[in-house]
């Protein structure tokens, strides 16, 4: 039990809860319109008064409510470990920052395929692809873009987009007994330890903050973008 007191360890417990969540919020997502194409029930649903935004929202808080119980678990660690001063406060705003775009983003996509196609394995291996395309695949190219441009500061910006490297900075930043004592000036967060040609740069909570909203707000607006595409096609793929 002594390395609860220490970052890594908050570290793998977030990367656990990112990694379930993430799974379940894909699978959710992508199957809440194509199991009902399948069952003959969604044509019947959209025979109802209801408008093309309402029943996409309604779907959208039907994959929340399904994902709720994970990233319950995850906010019970976080104040849990925050009252008693293992991790620091600030890390509460920056993990919401987190699951708040994870979870626009991949709502919007996963329903914007469940429209798209009209089976549910088609939409969740369309769903699974944009996923691992983003965060296994892009890292991959990023790195080897590094290699052949050592000087180019594009693998470290797209480094950023990937919840592991922001799990990574915010933990290193604000988790462990050490850092959830100090006061919130004196935070360094470590991105020379995780982002690649930072080695001698070290974040303040307010440049960290202000880089997750920046990054949230990117997330947010395509998850946004895929829901209105979901919306536009809604009855254009009814049959289909």
């Amino acid at each position: 039990t002594k390395c609860l007191d220490e970052g890594f360890a908050h570290t793998t417990y977030l990367m656990l809860f990112i990694f379930l969540g993430t799974i379940i919020n894909v699978i959710f997502a992508a199957t809440r319109i194509t199991t009902e194409k399948e069952s003959q029930s969604w044509l019947l649903l959209l025979a109802t008064p209801l408008s093309d935004g309402e029943i996409l929202f309604g779907k959208a808080v039907s994959v929340f409510r399904r994902c709720l119980p994970i990233w319950g678990l995850l906010a019970g660690h976080m104040v849990l470990f925050v009252v008693v001063g293992y991790i620091h406060v600030i890390a509460i705003l920056h993990v919401l920052l987190l699951v708040a775009w994870l979870t626009c983003f991949i709502t919007g996509s996963g329903l914007y395929f469940g429209v798209r196609f009209a089976r549910t394995t088609s939409a969740v291996v369309a769903s699974f692809a944009l996923v691992l395309g983003l965060w296994i695949l892009g890292p991959i190219l990023a790195g080897l873009l590094m290699t052949a441009n050592s000087h180019s500061d594009l693998p470290r910006m797209y480094a950023w987009t990937h919840p592991v490297v922001q799990v990574q900075v915010i933990m290193n930043g604000a988790g462990g007994r050490e850092n959830a004592r100090k006061p919130l000036k004196s935070l360094e967060f470590g991105e020379a330890e995780v982002l690649p040609r930072s080695q001698s740069e070290w974040l303040s909570a307010r440049s960290t903050t202000a880089t997750l909203v920046l990054v949230s707000g990117m997330y947010a607006l395509a998850g946004l973008l895929f829901f209105q595409r979901a919306r536009r096609r809604l009855r254009r793929h009814a049959f289909t």
